[in-house]
């Protein structure tokens, strides 16, 4: 795409790079003086279809990487037919849970995604059948849990909640199943947590992951797709009604990625949107807790000259990458299969009980036999 003028004398500051395909000339002139080479070749590759937008942010939380660059790049692309008139709202329940500031997001669309595909698959399912992210939370990463603990006892914390993905959350039912919303109510984070029984668990059979968010909206026909999101703010807490497109001003700060369910697509004046569940509630967004976010927008990461690379967000956006990712849905056992399943995690579970008991009551005796020896 480039060729690049080379002589033998000193190297110069700026080097003459002639452009070969004339129809990017315009483009080229815009971003050249701003854009390391081999970003903006990653952006012609992308095959944007507009003008590239530059921001330049400013994050005052950050004092080593005060200024952080993003290109954002237009890119249209057909939508597939079958998605017309596909909505998974109604499957995905009501009301919307709140997270508030607990880091949860991954919990509650898990839970949220098997309730929805059973009720898509088994008809018969209880419409009001809602499944505990409390559960995944308590119970999925003990070694968390514990680091949370102890921070909380050093006075650096007071949460025991903990940021996770999609991926662990399946891999958790999968082996141990999750519970029903009324046998563990939400609360978001506690100290100390009640036992878990081993009793009206639901199973996944696996759980299947998607590369490309082509790919994704290709399975959104059938069912809802969970999804990350890279969350931005102020943009993302004040989108209300708006499509979402990442960051618009120097105020926008990169704060990691959240995780959402995608439910079906739409357009507005033009431009292609996904509608994905949240989980702020019933007041944030709009449709009740819902966001509608750009299926157009990409962004790419511009490190400035003379100033660290940002790694955290290099991770993310080295290359041009859409705002959505880690797209991953459920797989569900037959009713036979998850009535062994079930069995086959309650017989493990009582056995492990029975040892625990048995090995309570050898402590007792050898306990009994020592006091009654002192004693002699």
């Amino acid at each position: 795409m480039f060729e690049t003028g080379e002589s033998s004398e000193e190297p110069k500051p700026a080097r003459i790079i002639k452009l070969v395909t004339p129809r990017f000339q315009t483009l080229v002139g815009y971003v050249l003086q701003i854009v390391p080479k081999d970003i903006l070749q990653s952006i012609i590759d992308s095959e944007p279809q507009s003008t590239i937008r530059i921001i330049e942010c400013m994050d005052p939380h950050n004092a080593q990487f005060r200024r952080n660059r993003f290109a954002s790049i237009t890119k249209k692309w057909p939508t597939p037919e079958c998605l017309k008139g596909v909505n998974w709202q109604e499957k995905m329940g009501i009301p919307l849970r709140d997270q508030k500031s607990h880091d949860v997001c991954w919990a509650i669309v898990v839970s949220e995604l098997i309730r929805a595909v059973r009720l898509i698959e088994n008809p018969n399912q209880d419409p009001k059948i809602r499944y505990s992210p409390q559960d995944l939370i308590d119970f999925s990463d003990p070694v968390k849990r514990r680091e949370k603990k102890e921070e909380k006892e050093k006075g650096k914390g007071d949460h025991f909640c903990y940021t996770s993905n999609l991926t662990n959350g399946f891999k958790y039912v999968m082996k141990h199943g999750i519970q029903l919303e009324d046998d563990r109510t939400f609360s978001g984070c506690a100290e100390e947590v009640p036992d878990r029984p081993s009793t009206r668990l639901t199973f996944i059979k696996d759980y299947v992951k998607l590369d490309t968010i082509q790919e994704a909206l290709i399975h959104l026909e059938h069912r809802p797709i969970g999804a990350a999101l890279a969350l931005f703010h102020p943009e993302y807490k004040d989108i209300g009604g708006k499509i979402y497109r990442g960051p618009m001003n120097h105020k926008s700060t990169f704060c990691g990625l959240h995780a959402v369910s995608l439910v079906r697509v739409g357009e507005e004046n033009g431009e292609k949107y996904v509608l994905a569940r949240s989980s702020h509630g019933d007041k944030f967004g709009c449709e009740g807790g819902y966001i509608k976010i750009s299926l157009e927008v990409m962004l790419a990461y511009i490190p400035i000259a003379g100033e660290r690379i940002n790694k955290y967000i290099e991770k993310y956006f080295g290359k041009p990458r859409y705002l959505l990712r880690r797209f991953s849905y459920p797989r569900l056992l037959t009713e036979e299969e998850e009535e062994i399943k079930r069995n086959m995690y309650q017989d493990k579970d009582n056995s492990w009980l029975l040892d625990q008991t048995d090995a309570a009551e050898k402590n007792k005796q050898s306990t009994t036999f020592g006091m009654l020896f002192l004693f002699q």
